[in-house]
């Protein structure tokens, strides 16, 4: 499944020098979204996408669903958390809070 990691990681830890980390690497940019969401609980459509996605909540709070091989599991996301969906990994949202912000990346490697 999926991992979710976190941007904010390490951003208080007394750095002596910057630190720098590869987050997503190759690939031909499609497109870049910025979404807003309702406070729902109402699981959204399943994503079947042809690109691979770099999906990040700004601020907030989402539960996104990711199906692989007949599973389910349910991966929380808060302010900086973010994943890669891969083209085809069938997934979709079942909560928000309100005004949950979210930047998404859609690419094709």
């Amino acid at each position: 499944m999926e991992e979710i990691e976190n941007i904010f990681r390490d951003s208080s830890t007394g750095l002596s020098g910057e630190l720098v980390d590869t987050i997503l690497r190759g690939g031909k940019i499609d497109r870049l979204e910025r979404a807003i969401s309702p406070e729902s609980g109402n699981p959204s459509r399943v994503y079947d996408q042809e690109e691979d996605e770099f999906v990040m909540v700004v601020r907030g709070y989402a539960e996104v669903e990711f199906e692989e091989n007949g599973r389910k599991e349910i991966k929380k996301m808060v302010d900086g958390d973010y994943t890669t969906i891969p083209a085809h990994l069938k997934h979709r949202v079942v909560k928000t809070d309100e005004g949950t912000t979210w930047l998404a990346l859609f690419y094709k490697k």
